[in-house]
C-alpha cells in the first residue's frame, strides 16, 4: 500500500490548507476501501457484507475526523508533542455514540523531533450484532504515514492573564455579580459579587455586603472586609478593617494597623505592622485559627475573642472578659485580665521573639500594548432594518472599512481574518454571528463602539452548525478579539463572546454576560449590577500584547 502524507498545523491557522486536509481524508478513505480484509470466515448475505463494510468505513472516517477535531479543538491543552501523544492514544478504542463501529488509533513521534508524529494505525471496524461473533467483523486499516506539526499553546502573561484589568481605573463591581478569573485594578470596591480568582490592586481595596473572593487578596493599599470573605491569602501595605462576619480563610499580613469588629475570624496567622509599627485591636467574639503576630499592643476590645495558638506583640497584650489565648502570650506586658492563657505568659523587655511578617508587594502589571498605525477604509457597511445583508450565508468578509452600523433586528456575520473599522455601532435586537472555523476573528476600532442588546450571539466551529455562546464552548472565545482606541459601551443586556480592549473606558450597563476579558487602560469604567464575566485568555493578546 502507498503511503499517505497529510500534514497539518496545530494550535494554528492553517489558512488554505483545510479544504485540501479534507479532501485528502476523502482519497485516503478511497484507498483504504480497497484494503479491506475480512477476520475470519465470510457472510452469508452481501447486503449484510456491505452494511459491515459501510460500518467499518464510517469509523474509519470518523477516527480521521477524530485527529483533526482534538487538533483543532482549544478544549485540547497539551503541553509538548509527548502530552498530545498520551492525549491521542489514551482510551482507544474509541466506539461511535451510535454503537454500529469503533475506530483504534495509535501515534509515534517521527524520530527525534519534538514536533511531529505519525499515524502508525488507524484501524475502523464493524461491531457485530453478536458480541461473541468476530466472523462479521470487518476492519478498515491504516498503516501509512500521515505527518501533524504540533504546536504546544501558549501561556497567557501580563494583562491577558486576569479577567478584569484597569490598571488605571478604580472598578465597582455590584449587585450579585458573577466574576470567574483574576482581577487587576488601580482600586477595587465590590458589593454583592462573588470573584472565582484573585483580586490584585495597586491602591486600596473594599469588598463590600456579601462578597465572596474564592482565592486571594493583595492591596498597595488599605483593605475594608464588610461582611465579606477570602478564601485565601490577604495582603495589604496599608491598614485592615473586618467588618461584622468577615473571614479570611488563610493567613493575613498587614502592613499597618488592624482592626476588628464583631463576629470576624481569621484561620490563618495574623501579621500585623512589619511596615510601620500598629496596633491590633479585636473586637466582640472574634476568632484566630493560629498565631497572631502584633508589632505594637494588641487589645481585646471586645469579649470571646480565640487565638487558638500564641500571640506576640512588641508592647502590651489586654485580654477581656471569656477571652483566651490557647498558646503562648509573649509582650513586654500580659494583662489577663478576665481572659485565660492556656500555656504559659513570657513577659521580656524585647518582644515579640517572633516578628511579624511583612505583606508580600503586590504585582505591578504592565499596560498592554494597542495596535499602531491603524487605517479605517472610506466605505461604510450599514445594514438597516429589513436588509439582512450581513447573514450566515452572506458574510461581512474581513477588509478596512468606514463606519460599521447595523439596526434594530438585523444580523452580523463575521468570519476569520482582521476587521478594521473607524466606528462600529450594534443595535439593540441585531444578531451577532461569529464563524470560527477558520482561525481567529480580530476586530479593530479607531472610535468608540457601541453594543446595544443583541438578540443573540451566536458561534460556528465548523462553519455549519450554530451555537449560542453559552453553549458552543468557553475556549473558542479564544478567537475573538475586539480592540477599540476609544471607549466601548454595552448597553443593558448586552452579550459578546471574547476579548474587549480599550485604551479609553468600557461601560457596562448591566445584566451584561461576557465570556472573555475585560482590559481597558482609561481612568474611568462604569459596571453596573449583575454581570457576570468569565474569563478565556485571547489568542491575540498572548500573541502581541507585549511585542
Amino acid at each position: 500500500m502507498k503511503n499517505i502524507y497529510w500534514q497539518s498545523c496545530l494550535g494554528k491557522r492553517c489558512h488554505g490548507s483545510v479544504l485540501f486536509v479534507v479532501i485528502g481524508s476523502i482519497i485516503a478513505l478511497s484507498v483504504l476501501g480497497a484494503v479491506i480484509s475480512q477476520l475470519t470466515g465470510s457472510s452469508s448475505s452481501s447486503e449484510a457484507q456491505e452494511n459491515r463494510f459501510g460500518s467499518a468505513y464510517y469509523a474509519a472516517y470518523s477516527g480521521l475526523q477524530y485527529l483533526k477535531y482534538v487538533e483543532k479543538n482549544p478544549n485540547y491543552v497539551y503541553s509538548d508533542l509527548s502530552d498530545f501523544i498520551a492525549k491521542v492514544n489514551a482510551g482507544s478504542p474509541y466506539t461511535l455514540p451510535s454503537g454500529i463501529g469503533q475506530f483504534q488509533i495509535v501515534v509515534t513521534p517521527v524520530g527525534g523531533s519534538t514536533t511531529n508524529y505519525t499515524v502508525t494505525t488507524l484501524v475502523g471496524s464493524a461491531i457485530s450484532s453478536s458480541a461473541s461473533s468476530q466472523e462479521s467483523n470487518f476492519l478498515l486499516t491504516y498503516s501509512g504515514q500521515r505527518t501533524f506539526t504540533v504546536k504546544p499553546q501558549s501561556t497567557p502573561t501580563g494583562a491577558s492573564e486576569y479577567v478584569v484589568f484597569a490598571g488605571n481605573s478604580d472598578v465597582v463591581i455590584s449587585g450579585d455579580s458573577v466574576v470567574i478569573g483574576n482581577l487587576y485594578a488601580k482600586s477595587f470596591t465590590s458589593q454583592q459579587a462573588n470573584i472565582t480568582g484573585s483580586v490584585t490592586t495597586k491602591k486600596d481595596a473594599t469588598l463590600g455586603y456579601s462578597t465572596k473572593l474564592s482565592k486571594n487578596l493583595c492591596s498597595g493599599g488599605n483593605v475594608v472586609l464588610d461582611q465579606s470573605s477570602v478564601a485565601g491569602t490577604l495582603n495589604a501595605q496599608g491598614s485592615l478593617r473586618m467588618k461584622y462576619k468577615s473571614s479570611i480563610g488563610s493567613d493575613a499580613f498587614v502592613g499597618t494597623s488592624y482592626t476588628a469588629d464583631e463576629n470576624v475570624s481569621v484561620n490563618g496567622n495574623l501579621n500585623v505592622g512589619a511596615v510601620s509599627a500598629s496596633d491590633g485591636i479585636f473586637g466582640f467574639q472574634n476568632f484566630y485559627g493560629t498565631n497572631v503576630y502584633i508589632k505594637n499592643n494588641i487589645t481585646f476590645s471586645g469579649n470571646e475573642v480565640v487565638v487558638t495558638k500564641n500571640a506576640y506583640a512588641g508592647k502590651t497584650i489586654s485580654l477581656s472578659w471569656a477571652s483566651k489565648i490557647l498558646g503562648v502570650a509573649v509582650g513586654k506586658s500580659v494583662q489577663v485580665g478576665s481572659g485565660t492563657v492556656g500555656s504559659k505568659i513570657e513577659t521580656t523587655s524585647y518582644p515579640p521573639n517572633v516578628a511579624p511578617t511583612a505583606p508580600s508587594i503586590c504585582a505591578n502589571v504592565a499596560d498592554p500594548s494597542p495596535k499602531a498605525n491603524l487605517v479605517a477604509g472610506t466605505v461604510d457597511k450599514v445594514s438597516n432594518y429589513g436588509e439582512g445583508k450581513f447573514g450566515k450565508s452572506s458574510p461581512l468578509l474581513p477588509g478596512s472599512y468606514k463606519n460599521l452600523s447595523i439596526a434594530v433586528s438585523e444580523p452580523l456575520t463575521l468570519v476569520a481574518g482582521t476587521y478594521v473599522f473607524n466606528k462600529i455601532d450594534l443595535a439593540y435586537g441585531a444578531t451577532l454571528n461569529l464563524n470560527v472555523s477558520g482561525g481567529d476573528i480580530t476586530i479593530f476600532s479607531i472610535g468608540t463602539v457601541n453594543v446595544g442588546n443583541l438578540d443573540s450571539v451566536n458561534v460556528s466551529i465548523d462553519g455549519t452548525t450554530w451555537k449560542s455562546m453559552s453553549t458552543v464552548g468557553n475556549p473558542y472565545a479564544a478567537r475573538v478579539y475586539l480592540e477599540a482606541h476609544s471607549d466601548i459601551n454595552f448597553d443593558w443586556g448586552a452579550e459578546w463572546f471574547g476579548t474587549l480592549f480599550s485604551t479609553g473606558s468600557i461601560t457596562l450597563g448591566g445584566n451584561n454576560t461576557l465570556i472573555g476579558a475585560v482590559v481597558m487602560l482609561g481612568a474611568n469604567n462604569n459596571y453596573k449590577w449583575d454581570n457576570d464575566i468569565t474569563y478565556v485568555p485571547s489568542n491575540y493578546a498572548i500573541a502581541n500584547w507585549y511585542q
